[in-house]
């Protein structure tokens, strides 16, 4: 970011509306409220009016005047605690954010380095920026609720042709071991690639669409030739970031229903957009709760569940057209019954969209490790979101086509049959309890050199007797 000796100052009053800024535009406290590329819309400049800011600046703008900052010593700083505030040296400069920690190296440092002081913005006058946040925050929540409210639904499906047309049918027969690899090195770059625009939103900058129509154009594509396949990636666990990988898993999984559902590409893309951003939010979560190996106290909870606040502060900072997608967003965590939040919106108040993303994001958490738990099993994350359809929490006719199409037991899992041979699930069938499978080890124990394809829907004598431990080879090992 380069930064000029002298900011120009730019009045709030004087900001184009419905133009774009041309460059990021600063609070004094040198917190990006504008990012260069973001429509200046009427509730932005409502959001700066309301808490009182009268101007930005077109570069970092550090006054350092005394009457500005608020002095501690810096061994007053507690060590491997989350900071209370964020602090700066005497110059003004960022030394660490709030919720980061310094170690008692770090601060020794800064002490070594004649750095006896350290300083953090009065609250009256840093609050200017979080009051902004929380009055554009305020201000989507209305528009959006009052879409909700006067019924405004996206049509379940709009022109084109469904992108069921062009799935490629599962023949049943094996998948070379070079284009498993070839999907898994897909999946990790689609995974790297959204963790990369996350982290563009994080530091305050603008994701334009032609930065996020390749990614989604790319999911949807691979999906429509393997979709067997890609939902067996899904299940695969990357050693990367874990929210981009549940939120490129939740879109798979959202896609499985999307393409039962008969959705055209242009509404299956929104919802893919939907799903990709659907925990944004979390970036702006301070790491310690997320990375907590601990139950939650309830104020604690109450933080987490402002994810969903973020995620429409960040959303005026993704170039993705229409609101259909930011209310999915918005309402993914609302439940059936109306137990979710945040606005407790029952079953006939949700979005179609925001109840397939909510099925397909609790599959996968459920599927995926967390700090505070291991993952659950297939069958077991399949039957717990079952019930939750069954208790009216989920949608059943979702949860229901998520179970037929990857089944109770999911592509990639590995099974032990009645007849003890093993076997990888590689399709669901028209029975949820009763998938096609790839028998890949004997009764004995013997690998054999070509997997035997069986759809065990059509097998009365033949079952799943349990789930077993999976192998060491990518996904269906064949």
């Amino acid at each position: 970011m380069e930064k000029t000796a002298s900011p120009e100052e730019i009045p709030v009053q004087r900001l184009p509306v419905y133009a774009r800024a041309e460059t990021d535009l600063y609070h004094w406290t040198g917190k990006v409220l504008v990012p260069r590329g973001q429509v200046i819309t009427p509730a932005i400049v409502a959001s700066l009016t309301g808490a009182s800011i009268g101007s930005l600046y077109t570069a970092e703008y550090k006054s350092g005047r005394p009457g500005h900052l608020r002095e501690i010593d810096i061994h007053s700083v507690e060590q491997d605690s989350p900071l209370a505030w964020t602090i700066y040296d005497r110059d003004a400069n960022l030394l660490a954010r709030e919720g980061e920690k310094l170690s008692s190296e770090q601060i020794d440092s800064l002490h070594r380095r004649g750095q006896e002081k350290v300083y953090y913005w009065k609250e009256g006058q840093a609050g200017q920026a979080a009051r902004f946040e929380a009055g554009y925050i305020t201000r989507v929540r209305a528009r959006l609720d009052e879409q909700i409210i006067f019924g405004r639904r996206a049509a379940e499906r709009a022109s084109g042709a469904p992108i069921e047309r062009f799935t490629r049918v599962f023949k049943g027969h094996p998948r070379a071991k070079p284009v498993l690899a070839a999907f898994e090195t897909f999946y990790r770059r689609a995974v790297e690639r959204l963790a990369a625009i996350w982290k563009k939103l994080a530091d305050g900058a603008y994701v334009r669409n032609p930065e996020i129509l390749p990614l989604v154009n790319d999911i949807i594509d691979r999906y429509l030739n393997n979709r067997e396949l890609m939902a067996a990636l899904a299940l695969w666990q990357p050693k990367l970031d874990t929210y981009a990988d549940h939120a490129v898993a939740t879109a798979v999984y959202s896609l499985v229903v999307a393409q039962k559902s008969g959705y055209s590409r242009a509404h299956a893309r929104d919802l893919v957009v939907a799903a990709l951003f659907h925990d944004v939010g979390y970036i702006l979560i301070p790491k310690t709760l997320l990375e907590a190996e601990r139950s939650l106290s309830k104020g604690e909870r109450r933080i987490l569940f402002r994810h969903i606040e973020h995620a429409l502060f960040l959303s005026g900072r993704i170039g993705w057209p229409g609101d259909e997608w930011l209310i999915a967003v918005y309402q993914h965590q609302e439940r059936g019954t109306g137990a979710g939040y945040p606005s407790g919106y029952r079953a006939d108040r949700i979005h179609p969209w925001a109840k397939i993303i909510a099925a397909a994001d609790v599959l996968h958490a459920l599927l995926s490790d967390r700090p505070h738990r291991g993952a659950y099993s297939p069958g077991t994350a399949m039957n717990m979101t079952l019930k939750m359809a069954a208790m009216g929490l989920l949608d059943r006719r979702v949860v229901r086509t998520l179970a037929s199409e990857l089944s109770l037991f999911p592509v990639g899992a590995t099974v032990m049959l009645s007849t003890g041979e093993t076997a990888r699930v590689v399709a669901g069938s028209r029975e949820a309890e009763r998938p096609l499978v790839g028998v890949i080890l004997s009764a004995d124990g013997r690998r054999l050199p070509q997997p035997t394809i069986k759809d065990l829907s059509r097998f009365a004598a033949l079952s799943i007797r349990s789930e077993t431990a999976a192998f060491e080879e990518p996904l269906a090992g064949f």
